[in-house]
């Protein structure tokens, strides 16, 4: 759901899949909007700020704007996030990686 594609008004939702074979899929990044995420399947790990959170099906979280996060899968099948961010389009939403673009599991801000 976005508003180039959907009417839709200051939300954009949808899934990435986390593939436990590729760690960057989710490397660090941040961007001006929060976001939450939904957990559908797979086991992971969330890192927000250098804090990790463990991720499994039917687990919620919330990301405050600006924040750096990431996320991997650590199970065997990949990780699927329903993620919704406040803004009207995904085109809105820029993303800034650090220099460093390590995994989510383990990295910290900085590297």
């Amino acid at each position: 759901m976005s508003s180039d594609r959907t009417p839709t008004d200051s939300l954009t939702l949808g899934v990435a899949s986390v593939s436990p074979a590729d760690p960057a899929d989710l490397r660090l990044h941040r961007h001006e909007q929060a976001e939450a995420y939904y957990i559908l399947s797979g086991q992971g790990v969330l890192n927000i700020e250098g804090v990790e959170y463990p991720l499994a099906a039917g687990v919620t979280a919330f990301i405050p704007g600006g924040r750096l996060h990431g996320a991997c899968a650590t199970g065997a099948a990949p990780l699927r996030i329903l993620y919704v961010l406040c803004a009207d389009s995904f085109s809105q939403v820029h993303y800034d990686f650090p220099e460093e673009t390590s995994p989510a599991r383990g990295a910290r801000p900085g590297g």
